[in-house]
């Protein structure tokens, strides 16, 4: 069975004037982040799942997932904690990129 990696690249909205607030902002984001993938690596499914933020902007925030086999992953996917996940982020991410990707060597 072949393991599947997902990428979501995530930009997290600027809605403020103000870069103070910005921070507070993304520091949210980011901690709902936290607790969310603190419950999908309960997954028996999830080989790992870590969250990367860019370098040059710290606004740019990247989950890097592996799961044992699609299935795992689509059981994942229609977990409550993903739902609300989802909702969260189309409230905190200005762009969402999704990619499932299968190592090929």
């Amino acid at each position: 069975m072949k393991t599947v990696s997902v990428i979501v690249q995530i930009s997290v909205k600027k809605n403020f004037n103000n870069d103070k607030m910005n921070d507070i902002y993304r520091q949210a984001a980011i901690k709902y982040l936290a607790g969310f993938i603190d419950d999908a690596r309960k997954n028996p499914g999830c080989l790992y799942l870590d969250l990367l933020q860019d370098d040059n902007n710290v606004d740019e925030l990247c989950l890097v997932e592996q799961w044992e086999s699609k299935a795992v992953l689509d059981e994942h996917i229609s977990s409550p904690y993903f739902q609300t996940v989802s909702s969260f982020l189309a409230e905190y991410a200005g762009l969402i990129q999704i990619r499932h990707m299968t190592k090929i060597y």
